[in-house]
């Protein structure tokens, strides 16, 4: 699989954000160090990290980094913006698994009734499930917090 990003060990949930936007990300919080120096120099990723030895190695050895203090969601997403120079927004057409990558796909509500709750099933007519981990998705109120959130960001 081709990703746009690589995010180490300590970006767990800057890389479910990132998915939700719609990007390509490769995390795991597993990987080692020595691994995503190997991934960057083989692929045109580009390395976010919290990890001021990581980044300084990658940067010695040319490749693309970029290196993160903060753990505040609002701050990195900023910063992120004005990497990407343009605005950030969810849509639900790019919107990858948070958990696993995955790309997701609108799913009849007949045929997640037994996956979600009734008061979830009841309440909701749009569903999307990953086609890799087959996590179900909803619309649910933490999007209005994301869109608030994305839309403070992009007034700046």
């Amino acid at each position: 699989m081709k990703y746009s990003f690589i995010l180490d060990s300590m970006m767990g949930k800057e890389a479910r954000w990132l998915r939700i936007l719609g990007y390509n990300v490769l995390y795991d919080k597993y990987l080692e160090d020595k691994k995503i120096t190997m991934l960057l120099k083989n692929t045109n990723c580009l390395l976010i990290t919290r990890d001021v030895e990581l980044f300084k190695k990658c940067i010695k050895n040319g490749l693309t980094a970029i290196y993160t203090s903060t753990t505040d969601i609002c701050h990195f997403l900023h910063v992120f913006k004005k990497y990407v120079s343009m605005n950030i927004h969810i849509d639900f057409k790019q919107t990858r698994c948070p958990k696993c990558n995955g790309k997701l796909i609108i799913v009849n509500k007949r045929k997640i009734r037994n996956k979600v709750s009734s008061y979830i099933y009841i309440r909701q007519n749009i569903f999307y499930q990953c086609i890799e981990c087959g996590h179900i998705y909803w619309l649910g109120r933490h999007l209005k917090n994301m869109q608030k959130i994305l839309g403070d960001i992009n007034e700046c």
